[in-house]
């Protein structure tokens, strides 16, 4: 517990550290470029980002996992690894060009997306060589280096703004910061771990099959995150990206403090489910708890919000925002959950079970976007991704019912939702209020619900108090 809160602290500062800058850097170039230019920056993230995931492909998972587990393993697997992923990035390259010019797009827009997707490529190479910072637990160096490359690529795009420069300018940024951003992480990393004798031609077959799973399911998750993005541009207008683009970017956010944990988590899980299945099964039953705990107010606070927090950052310009935000933040607790659920399957060894649940969600997220977009735009999108994030629940719940890690807190979740009425009560009986008092004031009576309520058992209590260093 100790070493887990160690690490989650240092995940904590660079990841939400990290999240505030891109969220100032998000707000910075949507300001700027406006709903129609920002929806343009938009699609070309998300067109580069349905090919850059190959240049991965799963790799820093399993890294992850198999360096966590046996560090002996980490020379062999760095240079087999890093001769995969350079190799990848080759064929990243050739099929953005390709889909490029087979849609037609235009060469200005093409240039945009080249150039993020060579970002994205050595995003990718950075953060295999990050996964060695996670197996190791050097969650200090990792963070200094990932907010280290946000502040750079937040000043490479204010430089943009400041001198007026227009799209092309601020995705060559995005290259500058990357490029920064794989020196830095290569360099860290290779003054504690050599890499192995490069591997040959037929020891691929297995690292391949190895890693099979994982890029397939990281594939899957890119199409869902960005299919509905994709599909607004060609059936709406860019404005239309745009004004979507900016809820599902905050609805994202909301998801910082759960991804820090999962992160700090990951290597624990891997090495409990070799050690200890009273610990894994501990551990789940512990983490669904707080998550339930710290997602439901964010879902019930978002959609009441929702028209504060987008005219406070993106401006009067982006109100038509409110809508899909309201009805995304609505999913929040579920988001929590699902991610969750993704990293629990992967450290048991049901990468596979993960994989499945995943392409049936994208399926139908996939064809709910084609379904709805074309009627209701942005709010079509919403939709879609709110049923698909249930969906995706209610596949992984199911497939844990039959085992030791099912958990099922209905009654904690009643307790939990009445508590959550109370508090969004008070939010709309006093519309007038400013929003971080209105977040204040939801966080204060919330929690007060909960303590009073007994929702926190004496194990709980402990466990919290072990995390910071003190004795139960």
């Amino acid at each position: 517990m100790q070493r887990l809160s160690r690490n989650t602290f240092w995940l904590l500062l660079q990841s939400a550290g990290g999240r505030l800058i891109s969220f100032a850097v998000n707000i910075l170039l949507a300001r700027y470029l406006g709903a129609a230019g920002y929806g343009e920056l938009a699609f070309a993230i998300a067109f580069a980002g349905f090919f850059t995931i190959l240049g991965d492909f799963g790799l820093s998972v399993y890294a992850i996992k198999e360096v966590s587990a046996r560090k002996e393993a980490a020379p062999e697997v760095l240079s087999g690894g890093l001769v995969l992923s350079v190799s990848l990035s080759g064929l990243v390259i050739l099929l953005i060009a390709a889909a490029g010019l087979l849609l037609k797009v235009d060469g200005r827009m093409l240039l945009v997306i080249f150039l993020i997707g060579l970002s994205y490529i050595l995003r990718n190479i950075g953060g295999f060589f990050g996964s060695f910072l996670r197996a190791y637990e050097k969650m200090s160096r990792l963070a200094f280096i990932e907010l280290s490359y946000k502040v750079l690529l937040l000043a490479f795009c204010a430089a943009c703004v400041f001198l007026k420069f227009g799209l092309v300018a601020i995705a060559a940024g995005y290259l500058a910061a990357e490029g920064a951003y794989l020196a830095l992480m290569s360099a860290t990393v290779l003054g504690f771990v050599s890499p192995g004798p490069l591997p040959g031609a037929a020891e691929f077959k297995p690292l391949l099959r190895k890693i099979l799973p994982y890029g397939l399911s990281a594939l899957t998750v890119t199409v869902y995150f960005n299919a509905d993005i994709v599909m607004l541009s060609f059936f709406k207008d860019k404005q239309a990206v745009g004004l979507y683009s900016v809820a599902y970017t905050l609805f994202l956010a909301a998801g910082v403090f759960s991804s820090v944990y999962f992160g700090a988590v990951f290597p624990v899980l891997s090495r409990l489910f070799k050690s200890s299945d009273e610990g894994l099964r501990k551990a789940h039953e512990k983490t669904f708890k707080f998550l339930l705990i710290a997602g439901l107010p964010i879902s019930f606070g978002g959609p009441i919000l929702a028209g504060k927090i987008i005219g406070l950052f993106y401006g009067p310009a982006f109100s038509p925002s409110a809508a899909p935000y309201a009805i995304l933040s609505s999913m929040t607790v579920f988001m929590f959950f699902n991610a969750f659920m993704g990293h629990f399957l992967a450290a048991t060894d049901r990468v596979g079970d993960s994989f499945r649940m995943l392409g049936y969600s994208c399926l139908l997220n996939v064809a709910l976007n084609f379904l709805f977009i074309p009627g209701y735009g942005y709010i079509g999108a919403a939709v879609a991704t709110v049923i698909s994030e249930l969906a995706f629940f209610a596949l992984t719940m199911n497939a844990l019912r039959r085992t030791a890690y099912h958990t099922a807190p209905w009654g904690l979740a009643v307790k939990l939702l009445a508590f959550c009425g109370l508090m969004s009560a008070v939010l709309l009986s006093l519309p007038g209020l400013n929003l971080f008092l209105s977040v204040l004031l939801g966080m204060l009576v919330y929690f007060i619900c909960v303590l009073a309520g007994g929702v926190l058992t004496a194990e709980d209590k402990a466990l919290l108090r072990e995390a910071v260093g003190r004795r139960a």
